[in-house]
């Protein structure tokens, strides 16, 4: 298995309670087959 990591501002995107959890380095990854998916820029509907 290859080291898996990620970027990003845990506190803004799930709130300050996930925020000391997810700086720390994974245990763990999981790579799942699937449909495609897209992520796009959030727009207000």
């Amino acid at each position: 298995m290859l080291p898996a990591s990620y970027h990003c501002d845990a506190a803004t995107l799930y709130g300050p309670a996930f925020a000391p959890m997810l700086r720390q380095a994974p245990i763990s990854a999981l790579l799942a087959e699937g449909s495609d998916i897209s992520v796009m820029p959030k727009k207000l509907l």
